[in-house]
């Protein structure tokens, strides 16, 4: 059993958390420029992106998300699912990883919004990953502080890197896309943090169970 990935395919990327009796999702999406991937190797390749992308994003030294939220947060999961041009099932692995940072958090339907854009203006051509479970310390009023911004800044650009295959080769590279215009997969150039604290409305408890 295993599914191929054709050589302009997307991935969806989905981490799954716990904060506060919310489960929180961020999704990211890739797209494969390394060529057909055959049907024996898929599975294998996408557990790769996964394995990647945690790297480079939540454990990376220096650079690491989950430095940054507290330990309320949990990341329980990471998948990952071919969903275009044709949807594959999905493939995971479980991590079961709390945040590192000291103190408590803010509010689960409280967020820094991180804004990603690619070369083209206009609607769909930009996205927002929406990070909570940042610590109380994390902001001043309707503003986050200096040095939280310039801390998840350097995690920004972790959005921006192309990753690797099994065989250590840069393959993906990071999108913007939507199931409204499936075909369009632009690169993302830029991601910067927003300063102002934003609020999801739309965020309540058990959300998503």
């Amino acid at each position: 059993m295993g599914f191929t990935v054709g050589a302009t395919d997307a991935v969806e990327l989905t981490m799954i958390s716990t904060y506060q009796g919310s489960v929180v999702m961020n999704v990211f999406h890739y797209v494969n420029e390394g060529g057909a991937i055959l049907e024996a190797d898929g599975e294998n390749e996408l557990l790769t992106l996964i394995d990647n992308f945690k790297l480079a994003a939540w454990d990376a030294a220096g650079a690491d998300w989950k430095s940054l939220v507290v330990g309320d947060f949990l990341l329980k999961e990471i998948r990952a699912q071919v969903v275009r041009s044709t949807r594959k099932y999905y493939v995971s692995r479980i991590i079961l990883e709390n945040g590192g940072a000291v103190g408590d958090g803010i509010p689960s339907d409280t967020h820094m919004s991180i804004t990603t854009r690619v070369a083209l203006i206009g609607r769909g051509h930009t996205g927002n990953k929406k990070i909570t479970g940042l610590s109380v310390g994390s902001f001043d009023g309707a503003y986050f502080t200096l040095a939280s911004r310039v801390a998840f800044n350097t995690v920004a650009q972790s959005f921006l890197v192309k990753l690797n295959d099994v065989g250590a080769a840069p393959r993906w590279r990071p999108i913007v896309w939507s199931q409204l215009n499936p075909s369009v997969t632009n690169p993302i150039i830029q991601a910067y943090p927003q300063p102002t604290v934003r609020v999801l409305r739309r965020r309540q408890i058990f959300l998503g169970q």
